[in-house]
């Protein structure tokens, strides 16, 4: 989002979500200091609804590249269409807007690897990107099998400071995430299969959310259609797995994970 069109020959301004402003700073000093010349790339952190709409309304802004929320993208696009006084040319606006994203645990998957690779895509950075897992669909075979590896799998991550070298879940971003993913356990409390409390001595030192699973068959749920943490499905075969993946709103990666391909 912001090398590439360096690279291209843009100038850029680099405007960081308020909440991750320190690492981009340290990413926008490393540009500096391979040779990006400062006035060819700008850092200006700030506030979403302030700076951000600010640089969307500039009548000299010819792209606006975005990464975040539906809602938030959305509302980009409508204001970028509208043009500006003294603006003489059309914006364009690159929206990567997160995702619903599913993985599909065939019959014939290695088991092993499967678990392990939806313990890393789901809670890997607290599940903090926009390609994170959030949703299972396993194939009836090995429903059983898989759901109670995965459970037991899970309480292998633990969560503490990130500067642990033992941690495999920190603290999500700030308290607002964290009161809205605690909002999401709390409604759903009864579809939870597994689960790793947070410790109370950590939940005064930071923003932190117990890693949790939950089963559920119910594809229109706020489980399901929303951007939370991991889903259970139950089905028989792979397309209807891949049919009830598409409906949903905020689609953006789907992993198969098979040894014989064999679509039909």
């Amino acid at each position: 989002m912001t090398v590439a069109p360096l690279l291209a020959g843009n100038p850029v301004i680099m405007k960081p979500a308020e909440q991750s402003s320190g690492i981009a700073k340290v990413l926008y000093d490393m540009m500096l200091e391979v040779g990006f010349p400062r006035d060819v790339v700008q850092f200006l952190p700030g506030l979403g609804e302030v700076v951000g709409a600010h640089l969307v309304n500039h009548a000299d802004i010819h792209i606006i590249n975005f990464t975040g929320s539906r809602a938030v993208g959305l509302k980009i696009l409508e204001q970028a269409s509208r043009v500006q006084p003294g603006q003489r040319h059309i914006k364009k606006v690159v929206a990567e807007m997160g995702g619903k994203n599913s993985i599909i645990v065939d019959d014939d998957a290695d088991m092993d690897e499967a678990v392990l690779g939806v313990l890393r895509s789901a809670f890997h950075f607290q599940g903090q990107k926009c390609s994170a897992l959030s949703r299972i669909l396993v194939l009836e075979n090995n429903y059983e099998r898989f759901r109670d590896r995965l459970v037991q799998a899970l309480k292998s991550m633990t969560l503490g400071s990130p500067l642990d070298a033992a941690t495999r879940i920190g603290p999500v971003i700030d308290r607002e995430a964290q009161e809205r993913l605690l909002g999401v356990i709390e409604r759903n409390r009864a579809k939870i299969i597994g689960q790793v409390e947070v410790a109370s001595s950590l939940m005064e030192r930071g923003n932190y959310v117990p890693a949790t699973l939950f089963e559920d068959s119910d594809f229109s749920s706020e489980l399901s259609q929303s951007k939370y943490n991991v889903k259970r499905a139950k089905r028989a075969s792979r397309n209807p797995c891949v049919s009830k993946q598409e409906p949903n709103p905020e689609g953006l990666t789907l992993a198969l994970l098979v040894l014989a391909l064999g679509l039909s």
